[in-house]
């Protein structure tokens, strides 16, 4: 692979790694977290209660609640946490809101800012934390400029306005239209007129005019039909943008009708207003709110639907809008750091390539199951549409999903390879002594898939200042390795990226050839700001229509519909064909945006066990110390707050668990961060595992050291205080998918 781009990782000459990187911090300081050391039940509890409100009262909490949980806000300037019956609830959401805008590296708003880094020739260079983002925006939600288009369509009659697209999955001939799930509609001569006369940029009025000789009723007759039946869109097409919103306006400026133009522009413009104003009241908490809280009344009053999405949801609501901010930071990163790093992640990376193996082995097993079980008669194949929608929950719901037994085996050799101490100490080993046994445990010649190539590690430091990493004194963290998939390619990152036309350039170097679905964005998998899809698709892919909406896939690149490709036997896998023959191709290679998706939260180096110690390759930490209790082994929900405190001091003084934890509860969708000396974190923790109790009865709950800790926490602003910051790398397998 000539990629001229690439930084060398390692020594083999297999891997490479972008020059840039993303960084990602908090936008408030660790230390509106910390608390003294454990005294009785009611002096700690009367310390972090002081030290929480001292933080819920700071206008920059108090600007992240309005926009995640202003009903919350309101409740704390009035100061509802300190008295009244619902105080223990109150307290409780607020020690996990500023647990996570303290402690944890989610990039959303001002309070989860991102910035791009690059990789130095000369000594690590950073500047301080903590200072105002360097730029910021508030942006409309997909689903609610998706929910506008709808409203607007219906409240002013619109549908001679809006284009009908023919839906990217179909298959059709001048004979028949395949549906995706496989049956068949004839083509008429008026059918095949109307559709050829849906080009993609005839509104639905001036159909008729792209069939002449054809009567009028008819044709309109007939996309009314074809739109009933799923074969041509029915909405404005809107598809996730930063600013979808203008998507929707040039749509609108196509209506001839100018009463009903004027009045669509004027209610699209009256809720993009409302929106607009809140950038203005972005450092002002109270006005914030208000006007947040307007802009949804007008939304509601235009659509008539709901102004939230996922409300109840701690990670997944949604309002109408969400700020995005860059981070005022200037990071470069030095030759100790890669040089660090380097060999350690190079072996890591090549048992993620073979990782890559094990799960199409897998999800190949999978989908033979499936189609062996299936008892339809598939005598030219069987649909890859069927397939998909057999396989979809596969990917990313099920409780037990193929990609999981290739972990298991991921970690076993890993265990292997790395023996960690039986008696539960910290283990040291070298990059020279695993070396061997990394590529002989896990041979493999390239990437599975083509996007395989791409795996993006997070990275931490553990240092006591930006001197000493300078001067060698650090060790790198491993946070997580997101196996299989560039998790820098969403539309959040590569919007801000310097020169996002570069980045692009490098994309389409790396990944040309690939297969992706184009997803419907009216599926519980898409949002505004991340994958999928990719922010960036490059016309060097192919792509595969799945649904009825209108394709985005880029004009110079090959679209294929998923209801011509069938999945046909081939020696002890499987290739899909089209219906044509024009398009060929492995199974896997089709199947791999789901398989990166399957893949990027599932890898790991040990098998679990009740405790796991810390594990250190050549000062790279791989595994950080962690400690797992079944639910059954906590006192029953019903405890109250003091003896549940009371069991977690104990449980730390027992096991050695350290003060500082990042706590994953069966149940819930992440982490959580946890000042186990803290009573309110305690049990803001408790209700978590009482939940969890609930919805996974033999679920469990791991405890892993937060490192860096307190003592590593070198990012720093003006005045001393700490944050957590965490950098986000891409690497590159040189060696191409065959």
């Amino acid at each position: 692979m000539n990629a001229t781009h690439l930084l060398p990782l390692g020594g083999s000459g297999e891997w490479g790694i972008w020059p840039s990187f993303v960084v990602r911090t908090t936008g408030m300081p660790f230390d509106w977290l910390s608390t003294a050391g454990p005294g009785s039940f009611e002096e700690a509890r009367s310390a972090a209660l002081e030290r929480l409100s001292t933080a819920a009262g700071d206008g920059l909490f108090q600007g992240a609640l309005a926009w995640q949980n202003p009903l919350l806000g309101e409740q704390v300037r009035k100061g509802a946490h300190l008295a009244g019956r619902r105080r223990r609830y109150l307290r409780r959401s607020l020690a996990a809101y500023l647990s996570r805008y303290c402690a944890k590296n989610d990039t959303i708003g001002f309070f989860g800012p991102s910035v791009w880094g690059t990789w130095n020739p000369e000594p690590t260079r950073v500047t301080p934390a903590g200072r105002a983002p360097r730029s910021r925006d508030v942006y409309m939600e997909l689903w609610a400029v998706r929910a506008l288009a709808r409203a607007l369509r219906l409240r002013h009659d619109l549908d001679p306005w809006v284009v009908p697209h023919i839906a990217p999955s179909l298959d059709i001939t001048r004979e028949a239209i395949t549906l995706q799930d496989g049956s068949r509609l004839p083509v008429t001569p008026l059918r095949h007129a109307v559709l050829e006369a849906c080009d993609g940029t005839r509104a639905a009025y001036e159909v008729p005019l792209g069939c002449p000789g054809r009567d009028t009723d008819e044709v309109r007759g007939e996309v009314r039909r074809l739109q009933a039946m799923g074969v041509l869109s029915t909405d404005f097409a809107v598809r996730q943008a930063r600013r979808p919103e203008r998507q929707l306006r040039g749509q609108l400026m196509r209506v001839s009708d100018v009463k009903r133009r004027t009045a669509a522009l004027r209610d699209l413009d009256d809720v993009v207003r409302a929106v607009a104003a809140l950038k203005e009241h972005a450092a002002e908490p109270e006005r914030l709110a208000r006007a947040l809280t307007a802009a949804e009344e007008v939304f509601v009053r235009v659509t008539g639907e709901r102004a939230e999405q996922g409300a109840g949801q701690f990670y997944a609501g949604k309002r109408i809008a969400y700020e995005d901010c860059v981070a005022d930071l200037d990071v470069k990163l030095g030759p100790e750091v890669l040089g660090k790093v380097g060999p350690v992640l190079e072996l890591v990376l090549t048992s993620s390539r073979w990782f890559s193996h094990a799960i199409a082995a897998e999800y190949v097993r999978a989908a033979r199951r499936i189609m062996e079980a299936d008892e339809g008669q598939w005598s030219d194949g069987y649909p890859v549409s069927r397939l998909l929608a057999a396989m979809s929950t596969t990917f990313w719901d099920d409780a037990v999903r193929p990609v999981d037994a290739a972990s298991a085996e991921l970690r076993a050799r890993w265990t292997k390879i790395l023996r960690p101490n039986a008696d539960g100490s910290p283990t040291t080993r070298t990059v020279a002594e695993l070396r061997d046994a990394v590529y002989e445990m896990f041979p493999a010649d390239g990437p599975a898939w083509t996007e395989a190539r791409w795996h993006s590690p997070d990275l931490m430091i553990d240092a006591d200042s930006v001197d000493s990493i300078r001067a060698g004194r650090f060790q790198v963290v491993l946070g997580e390795l997101h196996s299989c998939i560039n998790t820098v390619n969403a539309l959040l990152f590569l919007d801000t990226a310097p020169d996002a036309r570069e980045v692009r350039s490098w994309m389409d170097r790396e990944i040309a050839g690939a297969v992706y679905p184009l997803y419907p964005f009216g599926t519980g998998h898409v949002n505004s700001r991340t994958a999928p899809p990719d922010a960036h698709l490059s016309p060097l892919c192919r792509y595969i229509g799945i649904g009825n909406e209108p394709s985005y896939h880029p004009s110079a690149a090959e679209l294929v519909p998923a209801a011509s490709l069938r999945v046909v036997p081939s020696g002890e896998g499987f290739r899909v064909v089209s219906s044509d023959g024009a398009f060929e191709e492995d199974l896997v290679e089709v199947l791999g945006d789901y398989l990166s998706s399957a893949a990027a939260q599932s890898f790991g180096f040990l098998e679990p066990q009740a405790h796991q110690p810390r594990v250190t390759v050549d000062d790279v930490v791989v595994c950080r110390e962690t400690w797992r209790m079944p639910f059954a082994d906590f006192p029953g929900p019903d405890t109250k707050e003091e003896p549940v405190f009371a069991f977690f001091q104990a449980l730390r003084e027992r096991l050695g668990i350290p003060q500082n934890v990042f706590v994953r509860v069966a149940g819930e969708v992440k982490p959580v961060y946890a000042d186990l000396a803290n009573p309110l974190m305690v049990d803001m923790l408790w209700s978590k595992i009482r939940r969890g109790r609930e919805r996974v009865p033999d679920g469990e709950l791991a405890f892993s050291e937060m490192l860096p800790g307190p003592d590593g926490m070198w990012f720093k602003d003006d005045s001393g205080q700490q944050y957590p910051v965490e950098f986000r790398i891409v690497s590159t397998d040189r060696k191409k998918h065959d």
